[in-house]
C-alpha cells in the first residue's frame, strides 16, 4: 500500500472573459491523480471541472457560470501551481516558463503570453492574479485560510 497526498484549497474565485465579469467562491483539490475545482455562489453550484489520471476532462455545470473553455481553466490551473521544470518539460519549445521575483511568466517564442502574480513564494498559500495576455482574460484567487495537505494510503494499484 502506497501513500497519497493530496492538497485541497478553497478560495474566492473571480474572471474576467469577453466583457463578462463573476465572482464565485471555490475549491481546489490535487492528488497525485487528478484535480478538481468546483466552483459556486451561495445559491448554487456553477460548475465542477476534473482532470483524472487518464488525462479525461469531465464539466458538470449547474446554471449558467463562466464561458470560459474548460481546457483553459485546466491549462492555467497548471501554469499556476506545477512546478518550472516539469512544465517546460511538458510544453517545449517554443513555449518558455520563467519565473522573476514573485511573478511566472510563459512566452511563446520572445512574446510575453502569460503573467501570474503571487503574494508569497508558495503558490498553494498566496493570492493569485492570472492574466492571459494572449487571449486577453484574467483570474484572481485569493485563498480562505491556508491550504489542507492530507496523506491517505492508497491501494496497491494506486487507486
Amino acid at each position: 500500500m502506497g501513500v497519497t497526498n493530496s492538497i485541497v484549497i478553497p478560495h474566492a474565485f473571480s474572471a474576467e472573459y469577453k466583457g463578462e465579469t463573476w465572482t464565485a467562491d471555490g475549491v481546489l483539490s490535487f492528488t497525485s491523480n487528478a484535480l478538481s475545482l468546483v466552483v459556486f455562489t451561495p445559491v448554487s453550484r456553477l460548475f465542477t471541472l476534473t482532470l483524472d489520471a487518464e488525462r479525461q476532462v469531465n464539466l458538470k455545470t449547474s446554471v449558467a457560470g463562466p464561458r470560459i473553455p474548460p481546457e483553459y481553466l485546466l491549462m492555467d490551473i497548471q501554469l499556476m501551481y506545477a512546478p518550472i521544470d516539469k512544465l517546460n518539460q511538458q510544453l517545449g519549445a517554443p513555449y518558455r516558463v520563467t519565473s522573476e521575483g514573485l511573478e511566472r511568466h510563459i512566452h511563446f517564442g520572445n512574446d510575453l503570453i502569460v503573467r501570474i502574480r503571487y503574494s508569497t513564494t508558495n503558490p498553494f498559500t498566496s493570492d493569485i492574479s492570472f492574466s492571459n495576455l494572449l487571449r486577453n482574460y484574467r483570474y484572481a484567487l485569493i485563498p480562505h485560510g491556508n491550504a489542507a495537505v492530507s496523506t491517505t494510503p492508497s491501494s496497491p494499484k494506486g487507486d
